[in-house]
């Protein structure tokens, strides 16, 4: 009988040995922690180094989907405005998690690898993210005193990428079960700006039978900016020099922008010279350089920081 004892348990041993992987990892790499106030990750490789690098890449991971899954449903929610919030522009990425805030509270050498486990509190990332959200105000504020109520495109761009990192903050908030901040009051002036700033467009040309085609084309590519409105108090001037000769069309631009206060915000000089067929045509395609000249600078201007 002890002989068969002892066969059942030689099978039941190597059964057991032939289940279990020769590089397993430990039973706690498994083990899932009842704790809201933390975040985990794991990680494993040859070396120590890069086992925690892959825990934090886990934790950041994991918290990545937390807020996928949170501006998925914010998207849901909210599906009938999208088009006219700031939600369909925001952008959700892995929040930043120094270093320094992480804690690997178990580290384990084990068949030939080395396991870790991070953990990092949820109030040193709420933390930092409610410095960032005031920061952001601050900003906005400051763009407020500079600014008028009625936005230059430059202000309006700020504006919404202002808008949209303190929604993204307050999505990050709430993702880690913290009270999201109170909603800024800027979300007036963009409302009363949008879709797009007013502006008052002035020309003077030098030369009236071109007018038409000169004012066509800069209005078309003001139009991608602002909303063109005599009432408006942005202003845009435009003074057109047209010049011919026996080897063509020159075209000079000297082109403002005043804000409500008439304050200037915007010089340009801008030009093109074309000579390969009659004046008026030779000035048609001066007229459509120098609007993608414009656009360009106005592009360029709008993305700058204030």
């Amino acid at each position: 009988m002890k002989s068969i004892g002892f066969i059942l348990c030689g099978i039941l041993v190597s059964f057991f040995a032939a289940c279990v992987s020769s590089d397993a990892p430990p039973l706690w790499y498994f083990e899932h922690i009842q704790n809201t106030d933390k975040l985990y990750g794991y990680g494993s490789a040859k070396n120590d180094k890069d086992a925690k690098v892959a825990a934090l890449n886990d934790l950041s991971s994991q918290l990545q989907l937390s807020l996928q899954s949170r501006y998925q449903l914010l998207t849901r929610q909210h599906n009938d405005l999208i088009e006219d919030t700031a939600y369909n522009s925001v952008s959700i990425s892995v929040p930043r998690i120094q270093l320094k805030e992480v804690q690997y509270s178990k580290t384990e050498y084990h068949r030939g690898a080395y396991y870790v486990r991070a953990e990092i509190s949820k109030d040193m990332l709420v933390k930092e993210y409610v410095q960032q959200h005031d920061a952001q105000i601050k900003k906005l504020q400051y763009l407020n005193q500079v600014a008028c109520s009625d936005l230059n495109v430059r202000e309006m761009t700020q504006l919404k990428m202002g808008l949209q990192e303190l929604e993204r903050i307050n999505i990050v908030l709430d993702v880690l079960d913290h009270q999201q901040l109170q909603p800024s009051s800027y979300e007036e002036i963009l409302q009363k700006n949008s879709p797009k700033p007013t502006l008052k467009f002035v020309m003077d040309i030098n030369d009236e039978q071109y007018r038409l085609v000169v004012y066509n084309s800069l209005v078309k590519e003001l139009s991608k900016f602002y909303r063109l409105d005599e009432s408006a108090l942005n202003t845009a001037r435009a003074v057109v020099d047209i010049q011919h000769s026996s080897s063509g069309s020159v075209m000079g631009l000297e082109f403002s922008l005043q804000n409500c206060k008439v304050q200037p915000v915007l010089a340009l000089r801008l030009s093109s010279v074309y000579g390969k067929r009659g004046p008026y045509e030779n000035t048609k395609y001066n007229a459509t350089r120098v609007g993608v000249q414009l656009y360009k600078k106005l592009l360029e201007w709008s993305e700058e920081a204030l």
